[in-house]
């Protein structure tokens, strides 16, 4: 059956930007004015619908702009699990923000938008770790297949801004690239040179170094080194992370 009115099997992530729109929430007990009095037709200039079919979170070139102001967005996408298992959600926003999940809990029991994340603290871009108690959903027990509706809504009230929403996948089995992955890496301030080093550890929990990445900016470039060791990498987690997409 369907679940809040969209049927799962949908692909994408269905998602609503409204320009100048945060003045009119200004608090988290006011986002569900997004999609409802608050519209993308009554909003200000360059707000917009999109389906996103990558990544969960709001387009970075328009929305992290410092031209970008006081502007709020909704989305919307089913997760399906891929195995059977306890799945946790994450949250990363500027400058809050709320995501419901509504399912079919214990096979019978059916949850309509039930508050996982209600984080009234901004995080940096890709950090789900700086507020564990607001940022991290409880642990949901899905059925391989077993869909889950979420929706997320979130206002920046000054510039610039972000959402992004993320899941861990839990696995018992070691598998080798069982899931596609997307690193990413932010080096924040645009006043001095930072540098940032990353180092995989060999799956078979020894501490054997795998491989280093050295990611170095300076105020007008960015680059990469690369040196592996071996040659050829093989990653075999017991918990996969990936975001939403």
């Amino acid at each position: 059956p369907a679940i809040e009115g969209v049927w799962p099997g949908m692909r994408g992530l269905e998602m609503e930007v409204y320009m100048g729109a945060e003045g009119s929430v200004g608090s988290l007990s006011n986002l569900g004015l997004l999609n409802d009095t608050i519209t993308v037709e009554n909003s200000a200039d360059k707000s917009f619908r999109t389906t996103e079919t990558a990544i969960w979170e709001t387009p970075l070139n328009v929305t992290a702009s410092r031209d970008t102001r006081r502007w709020c967005s909704k989305s919307k996408a089913f997760f399906v699990a891929p195995v059977t298992g306890d799945f946790r959600f994450y949250m990363s926003v500027e400058d809050y923000g709320t995501l419901h999940g509504s399912w079919i809990k214990n096979g019978t029991q059916a949850v309509a938008r039930e508050l996982l994340i209600d984080q009234s603290w901004q995080s940096p871009i890709n950090d789900y770790w700086k507020y564990e108690a607001e940022q991290w959903s409880p642990l949901i027990f899905l059925e391989a297949n077993q869909s889950i509706l979420l929706d997320a809504a979130q206002c920046c009230n000054w510039q610039g801004g972000h959402l992004q929403v993320a899941v861990l996948i839990p696995s018992d089995v070691g598998t080798a690239q069982s899931l596609p992955e997307i690193q990413k890496l932010s080096i924040r301030g645009d006043s001095q040179a930072r540098s940032q080093v990353i180092s995989y550890l060999s799956g078979t929990g020894t501490d054997d170094i795998v491989l280093n990445m050295t990611v170095t900016t300076d105020l007008e470039h960015a680059w990469m080194l690369v040196q592996e060791y071996p040659a050829t990498l093989t990653f075999k987690p017991s918990i996969n992370g990936t975001n939403l997409g």
